[in-house]
């Protein structure tokens, strides 16, 4: 797929981000890593990057995505 979202980026960058916040999902999760180490292991690089991402993805932090599926 090719062309540009509402906000201009390529749509496979897009598609990559929402790859890398799905992994960062499925460790949430599934393990009982740091923030940092998520973003890290999900190719966002920092914690911040991943808050980030995250929340404008999801609609809710990592901390709060995190609390909300334990209490499942």
């Amino acid at each position: 797929m090719t062309g540009e979202d509402p906000r201009g980026l390529p749509v496979s960058r897009i598609e990559e981000r929402n790859i890398r916040v799905d992994h960062a999902r499925e460790l949430l999760e599934t393990t009982a890593l740091s923030i940092d180490r998520i973003a890290e292991h999900s190719g966002l690089g920092s914690a911040a990057n991943l808050r980030h991402h995250f929340t404008r993805t999801v609609g809710v932090p990592p901390s709060a995505y995190r609390k909300a599926f334990s209490a499942r």
